[in-house]
């Protein structure tokens, strides 16, 4: 090979090198790029919750009960029904005279279409509750209303949420009844109140959520209960102050413990776990 072609070889070759490196690199950064998107909208949604947890307090002056029971003691509706008519542009059509897996409720936690012209009593011939496929000219759209509740870019399951209550005596949502922020004596600042976890399997307006006596606390247990991000990722932690963070993975249990309870008394404080490094 003549010494022009070996150069021109070189060349080219470099040249080829040179740009799939700048095509590689595109390519993460984009990706990085949309995983930071994803990660502040999922951030944002959770923010978006807190906003309606605000906004019921503010009405009542307590936090919403985790679930509302029947007269059998059975769990019918969540908190996160409780919320939902303070959350900015959600159309209310969720029918409080049926529980939550009641055949109109069960759409809408579905995400399926609903007839909203329908009173909650009408039936057809055959006296079952009237509920009809909505058509585009009709002016209705589906309505998400599991968007707030979940992680942004994580649709494994139609309508799951990830946004979980911890629900114990010793938290900041007792199973019975429900507290005022005031009331929670180890700082609003150091308390959660909602976790993220991949480990249960729930619709928006589905009563269930984490038990405080029964979860793992290690963060991202396989085949545990407990709290957990996408894939092993870091989850979302939501403050009772409003505030949201990455829990890193590393986190000790006994640490996790004291960050779910409200009163208490551990000597457990955000500002050293943000100076550790194990909340970002």
């Amino acid at each position: 090979m003549k010494l022009r072609q070996v150069r021109n070889f070189v060349v080219l070759t470099l040249l080829l090198m040179v740009t799939f490196s700048a095509i590689q690199g595109l390519w993460i950064g984009n990706k990085v790029s949309s995983q930071l998107e994803l990660e502040m909208e999922s951030c944002n949604n959770l923010r978006q919750v807190m906003l309606g947890i605000e906004a019921y307090h503010a009405e009542y002056g307590r936090l919403p009960c985790h679930a509302l029971y029947d007269l059998q003691k059975q769990p019918i509706h969540s908190w996160r029904t409780l919320i939902t008519p303070y959350l900015a542009g959600t159309r209310q059509l969720y029918r409080w005279s049926e529980s939550w897996d009641g055949p109109f409720n069960q759409r809408l936690a579905q995400g399926l279409e609903v007839e909203v012209g329908v009173s909650e009593n009408s039936v057809d011939v055959q006296g079952k509750p009237l509920i009809k496929a909505i058509e585009p000219e009709d002016g209705v759209l589906l309505i998400d209303y599991a968007w707030p509740f979940r992680r942004a870019g994580v649709m494994d399951e139609s309508c799951r949420i990830h946004f979980f209550a911890v629900v114990g005596k010793e938290t900041a949502w007792p199973e019975d009844g429900s507290i005022a922020l005031d009331d929670i004596a180890d700082g609003a600042e150091n308390t959660l109140l909602l976790v993220e976890s991949h480990s249960v399997s729930a619709y928006w307006s589905e009563p269930r959520d984490l038990r405080f006596d029964e979860m793992d606390f290690a963060i991202n247990v396989q085949g545990g209960c407990g709290i957990s991000g996408p894939a092993g990722r870091e989850p979302l932690v939501l403050f009772a102050d409003g505030k949201v963070y990455r829990l890193q993975p590393e986190t000790s249990p006994e640490v996790v413990r004291a960050l779910l309870t409200a009163n208490g008394g551990e000597k457990v404080h955000r500002h050293q776990l943000l100076n550790e490094g194990l909340l970002r």
